[in-house]
């Protein structure tokens, strides 16, 4: 249903993907991101790893980044890409992440 919706000036909503690594290291444009959005947009924290992580490291960092998010109180999501280089995850998460109408449309480095 969403879908169908027009895009238009009044219905716009900011849809941010935050290359952000782990959100806790750079709170300014954690910040500046839920600014921007003013709640009623969607805020998509991105954080590429070089390489593997074992699965209980991989858990632990998203519930850590997850629970920051909640005591900040910025309403939005954390994911996680692992990739063998910078670019290559930064490509991949930009095509992946949201769904239909909730796709980002503002990235910020």
């Amino acid at each position: 249903r969403l879908n169908l919706v027009p895009d238009h000036v009044k219905n716009f909503r900011p849809q941010i993907l935050v290359l952000t690594g782990k959100p806790s290291s750079r709170p300014p444009i954690v910040d500046f991101a839920n600014c921007i959005s003013k709640g009623i947009g969607l805020i998509v924290c991105g954080h590429v790893v070089e390489g593997t992580m074992s699965q209980r490291s991989r858990n632990s960092l998203i519930d850590e980044s997850n629970q920051w998010l909640l005591k900040r109180k910025v309403k939005g999501f954390y994911t996680l890409v692992e990739e063998e280089s910078l670019s290559k995850g930064v490509k991949l998460m930009i095509q992946s992440v949201g769904m239909g109408k909730l796709r980002p449309n503002i990235v910020m480095l």
